[in-house]
Parts: structure tokens; C-alpha cells; sequence
């Protein structure tokens, strides 16, 4: 009997289905084991940048007193567990030492459930680790016995081991050991990497928050600043009024006390000339009359006493009219409008020495009496 030709379409195309679906899966696996590998590198080194970073911030971080330094603080210290947490996957899909990591304290401000829950998957992925180790041995121990007879037939074989070695690595399709423990990890890793971009973008909102208050603290202490210096400048300009109205009093002052210089000097050079032309006649007088007594020195002292007193006093009623005069010509020339007779007449009596000089000549000439 045959069959009919919408059976044999049907055969064929799931046949061609089959092939293609197995092509598929063949792509799609090369394809993610060679992404994976990219993939683990890529996280690896991201966290291996940070992480020592992280964790200086977080462990010499102080807590300030205000709540944006604290809150700050603790983000930080956030970041470094879960850090921590991908580093250990990470180490544990590479097949390394969990030893090698140093935990160290609990950094200041981080929650201790954050913290216990690092070193709890830390512990954890060292113990997956070490059990694959475990029966890795146990197993190959146990299997020798029963295998070794059949390895060795093979190895005996190049046609056969050929062929064992192709068919290992078509099912396996690359897929590594390292790949393996990858993919059993990486679920976990996923979730701790977005867990550390929320982290990271709190972080960074926080930052532009913290920044922007100080800016604003910073602009108003900006306009204090400008308003006091603009008190500052008008201050600075009434001290420069004041300054200029001193400078212009003291010119002004400097000003009147030449011209007081300039009076007293005009009233005191018409005495001193009259007081000049004074004492040669009162020298010539007295060397008359010293002449004369000494040419008649029988006579009586009284006689030469009363000729002396006359010529004393004609020589006295001369200078007091002369100097008289001369005074009143200074008083007609210096005194001014607006000016009291009391300051003419002293200083008419300052500018006349005339009359004491006389008086001190008859006190020292009737001593020797």
C-alpha cells in the first residue's frame, strides 16, 4: 500500500523540522556559552575595579551629624556588601579560593542583615565549591575500577578515541566546566547586579541632592557676602566725606594762621624800628651829661641831681610825645573795622616800651644814693 503524497509531505517536513529545531538548539547554545564567557569577564572586572574602592570608603567613611552625611554613609556601605556578594559568586564560577577574600569588619553605618546575608553567600558558594571538589574525587575513585578496563580499550584504539572525543565535545558543544557553574550562578548574580544599580542610582540621586543644598548654602552665604560689602562700601565712602572735610578744615585753619602770622608781624616791625631810633638819642644825652659832671666836679651832688631830672624829664616829654605820635599812627594803620578799643589800647601798650625803659634807668641811677 502506498502512501499518500500529503503523508509523505507531512514525513518530510517534520523531519526538516527536527533538523532545524536541533540547529537552533546547537546555535543558541553556542551562542550563550560564548556570550556567558563574556559575560562573567565583564562582571568580574567591573566588580574588581570598585570593590577595593568600596570598601575604603566604607570602612573610613565617618558618620557626620547631620542626616545627609549618615545617609550617604550607609549607601556606600551597601554597595560594598553586595559587591562583596558578587565578587564571591564570581570567584566561585572561576574555581578560586574563597580564603583569598578578606572580609574584614563590617564597615560603620551598613545593616548588620545586609552584612550577615554577604558573608552567608560567601560561605555558601565556598561550600558549592568545595563539595563538586569532594565528589569529584569520591567519584572518579569509585568509577576507576569499573571503567579503567574500558578507557584503556579505547586509548588502545585511535579510530575509537577519535570518535569518543567527537561525540564528547558535540554533546557538550564547548560548554566548559567554568560555563556550567556559571549558569548555575548566575540567576543569583543577575539579582545582585540590578540590587547594585539601584544602590547606584540612589547614590549618585543623593549625591545631586547633597550637592545642590550646599550650592544653595553656598549662594546665601554669596549674598551676605555682597550685601555686607555694599554696607562695607558706603561706609568706606562716608569715611571718605569725612576725610575730605578734615583735610579742607585744616587747609583753611593753616590758611588764617598765616594771615594772623602776617598781622602780627606788620604790628611788631613799626616798634622795633621806633625802639631803634630811640637809643642813640638817649646815648647821646647821657654821655652829655656824664661829660659835664665830670668837667665840673666841685659842684653840689643836688645840682647835678636837679639837672639830670630835667633832662630826664625833657628827654622823657620828647620820647613820650615822639613815641605818642608814632603810636597813634599805628593804631590809624592797624586797626580795622569790627575790632574792640580795648585790644588797640593793649596793644599800644605793648608796642611803647619807652616810658619803662626810662623808669628802669632812674631806678638804677638813684641806687648808688
Amino acid at each position: 500500500m502506498q502512501d499518500s503524497p500529503l503523508s509523505i509531505t507531512a514525513s518530510i517536513t517534520g523531519i526538516l523540522t527536527f533538523i532545524a529545531a536541533i540547529c537552533a538548539f546547537v546555535y543558541v547554545r553556542y551562542n550563550t556559552l560564548r556570550s556567558g564567557q563574556e559575560e562573567i569577564l565583564t562582571i568580574l572586572e567591573s566588580v574588581t575595579a570598585t570593590v577595593e574602592e568600596s570598601r575604603a570608603i566604607a570602612h573610613g567613611g565617618l558618620a557626620g551629624d547631620d542626616p545627609d552625611s549618615s545617609r550617604l554613609t550607609r549607601l556606600v556601605s551597601e554597595l560594598y556588601s553586595i559587591e562583596l556578594a558578587i565578587l564571591a559568586q564570581c570567584m566561585t564560577v572561576f574555581g578560586m579560593d574563597l580564603d583569598q577574600m578578606q572580609l574584614g569588619s563590617r564597615p560603620s553605618e551598613s545593616t548588620s542583615t545586609t552584612w550577615k546575608d554577604v558573608v552567608k553567600e560567601v560561605n555558601e558558594a565556598q561550600q558549592r565549591w568545595q563539595q563538586p571538589q569532594r565528589r569529584k574525587t569520591w567519584g572518579l575513585r569509585k568509577i576507576e575500577k569499573h571503567i579503567k578496563p574500558m578507557i584503556e580499550f579505547i586509548d588502545s584504539r585511535p579510530i575509537l578515541s577519535i570518535g569518543w572525543a567527537i561525540t564528547i565535545s558535540v554533546l557538550s558543544l564547548g560548554a566548559t566546566p567554568t560555563m556550567i557553574r556559571w549558569y548555575g550562578a548566575r540567576k543569583k548574580v543577575l539579582e545582585k547586579i540590578q540590587q547594585r544599580e539601584i544602590i547606584r542610582s540612589r547614590l549618585l540621586f543623593h549625591q545631586i541632592a547633597l550637592a545642590n543644598s550646599i550650592a544653595s548654602s553656598q549662594e546665601i552665604l554669596v549674598r551676605g557676602l555682597v550685601q555686607e560689602n555694599v554696607k562695607l562700601e558706603s561706609r568706606l565712602s562716608q569715611l571718605n566725606d569725612i576725610a575730605m572735610y578734615t583735610n579742607e578744615s585744616i587747609r583753611r585753619l593753616a590758611h588764617d594762621n598765616n594771615e594772623i602770622k602776617g598781622l602780627i608781624v606788620s604790628l611788631i616791625s613799626p616798634a622795633s624800628q621806633q625802639d631803634r631810633t630811640q637809643k642813640p638819642d638817649t646815648v647821646r644825652s647821657r654821655s652829655s651829661s656824664g661829660s659835664s659832671s665830670d668837667s665840673n666836679p666841685t659842684k653840689k651832688p643836688s645840682k647835678i641831681r636837679k639837672r639830670t631830672v630835667r633832662s630826664r624829664s625833657s628827654s622823657g616829654s620828647s620820647s613820650d610825645s615822639s613815641s605818642a605820635n608814632q603810636h597813634n599812627k599805628i593804631r590809624k594803620r592797624t586797626v580795622r573795622p569790627g575790632s574792640s578799643s580795648e585790644s588797640s589800647s593793649d596793644e599800644a601798650d605793648v608796642l611803647a616800651p619807652g616810658e619803662g625803659r626810662d623808669m628802669l634807668v632812674d631806678q638804677a641811677e638813684a641806687k648808688p644814693e
